[in-house]
């Protein structure tokens, strides 16, 4: 369901902005999240990553950061071989290998050792991890989905080790995606065979709902950035009959729920999910969250088009209710792997 990718090279400023790399399936997609801006001036303490997969005759990836203030070269990191995504917690940059390990080091030091290897443990039933995604709690633990053993590890940032694994309910839910923030204690893990998002409490790492259906052949999700909502893309399937088109579910995190979405040709009245792009054929990989304005903006990487969803002012016990729905679909120059937004809106 996700395009390939035979490599991809990503951004991040360690102090305003992360430009990270998720796959599943051994592919990267590119994606944008960001990060609390520090007090006082933050060029002196502002990076920019880039990972690269580094194929043969290179064995290992890397990751090159520089200096956004000079444009000057701060150091290169080797990571294992084959990585596939890279997130930070506060202070410290977590790339996923293709090896079931995890590359660790701090965020504003990368000339300085040690860089860290977390080996994540692999076993019966699955003969591989596979960790495909990774995401930051409320709590600072790096929580990482398994697709291979459908199930979470949970990262300790200060002993550099798997503390835990939240096994799913059931075997085969595929999970290639989680989201989470610092200000919630929830995590969602999205579930890609089992069309569902499982919810986990980062409190004592237990599951507190095993199911939350969304639309089919879910792929990404995203948390707001104040935690009350979760956004969640969903791929469809334009081979079916009839065709099932991309859309977005949007869950409450209080009610752990799927919202309703604003009536109209772009809702499912069924399943609550906002359709996306113009053709059944959209296949939506990525969305970016834009805090100040509230909007969810997705890209459709089956078609020329980036999706802009109204989610600012949702409020389901006013009379009528206010909640999300589509704005727009955005004719762009070629088919979109990835979208962010300037901080103050006004441009994506």
């Amino acid at each position: 369901m996700i395009s390939n990718h035979k490599r991809l090279g990503l951004l991040f400023a360690a102090a305003v902005t992360v430009v990270v790399a998720a796959g599943c399936n051994e592919t990267l997609r590119q994606f944008i999240v960001p990060v609390p801006k520090p007090t006082g001036d933050p060029g002196a303490l502002s990076h920019a990553v880039i990972l690269s997969t580094n194929p043969a005759p290179s064995s290992n990836g890397s990751t090159l950061h520089i200096d956004v203030s000079g444009d000057t070269i701060a150091g290169v990191v080797p990571t294992g071989p084959n990585p596939v995504f890279l997130g930070k917690t506060p202070g410290r940059v977590f790339v996923i290998n293709g090896d079931d390990t995890i590359t660790s080091y701090i965020a504003l030091s990368p000339t300085v050792p040690p860089f860290s290897t977390i080996t994540l443990p692999t076993g019966p039933p699955n003969p591989a991890t596979k960790p495909v995604f990774g995401g930051t709690s409320s709590v600072g633990n790096f929580y990482v989905t398994n697709q291979g053993s459908d199930n979470t590890s949970v990262v300790s940032t200060a002993a550099l080790a798997q503390t835990e694994s939240i096994p799913l309910p059931t075997t085969s839910h595929q999970p290639v995606a989680i989201a989470g923030n610092v200000a919630n204690s929830k995590m969602y893990i999205v579930n890609n065979a089992t069309n569902d998002v499982t919810v986990v409490s980062t409190t004592d790492n237990t599951i507190i709902k095993q199911s939350i259906p969304v639309g089919l052949h879910p792929i990404w999700g995203v948390m707001a950035t104040n935690g009350v909502q979760v956004f969640i893309v969903n791929q469809g399937d334009p081979g079916a009959t009839p065709p099932v088109p991309g859309s977005v579910s949007v869950i409450d995190t209080t009610l752990d729920t799927v919202i309703p979405c604003t009536p109209g040709p772009s809702c499912d009245a069924t399943t609550h999910a906002i359709t996306v792009g113009t053709t059944a054929t959209s296949s939506p990989n990525f969305a970016f969250y834009e805090s100040e304005r509230q909007r969810l903006f997705v890209s459709n990487s089956g078609e020329n088009t980036v999706s802009v969803i109204k989610a600012d002012g949702i409020d389901l016990g006013a009379v009528p209710q206010v909640l999300p729905g589509l704005l727009k679909n955005i004719t762009v120059s070629g088919a979109p792997l990835s979208v962010t937004a300037l901080a103050n809106g006004s441009r994506a």
